[in-house]
């Protein structure tokens, strides 16, 4: 796929490997181009201007409740993907898990943080209509 990519960024006979496909006229301007190579313009070496290419990187996506730095990634899927700190009920939510992320591994959460869960928990129940 890169080779061709390659290729394609290569200026020579570009208008040989181009065919552009725009439509009637009443359709709005959709281009579709389809590049053709053959199997030795595939196989040949990567021009050394365009050799930067190759070394493209993906930049990889956090994931987990914490980040590098040990802050916390509220962009988690294991929180929704945003939408529980994002939700109406995202103030005490967020309070409940800041509480519950700074306790010692020997700490029990329901005793430590047992505040913020009563209001995160009665905001939701206030949603539900269940109060």
């Amino acid at each position: 796929m890169l080779r061709r990519v390659l290729t394609w960024l290569s200026p020579q006979s570009f208008g040989e490997r181009l065919s552009i496909d725009a439509g009637d006229e009443s359709e709005p301007a959709i281009r579709h181009a389809r590049f053709l190579m053959t199997a030795e313009e595939h196989s040949a070496p990567i021009d050394p201007r365009l050799e930067f290419l190759s070394e493209y990187k993906k930049v990889e996506k956090p994931v987990g409740p914490r980040f590098a730095d040990g802050s916390i990634n509220w962009q988690c899927d294991c929180m929704g993907g945003g939408s529980l700190v994002a939700h109406r009920c995202g103030f005490h939510f967020r309070n409940m898990y800041r509480c519950m992320s700074e306790l010692d591994s020997d700490e029990d959460a329901s005793v430590k943080c047992p505040e913020e869960f009563i209001d995160w928990a009665a905001c939701i129940q206030g949603m539900c209509g269940t109060l």
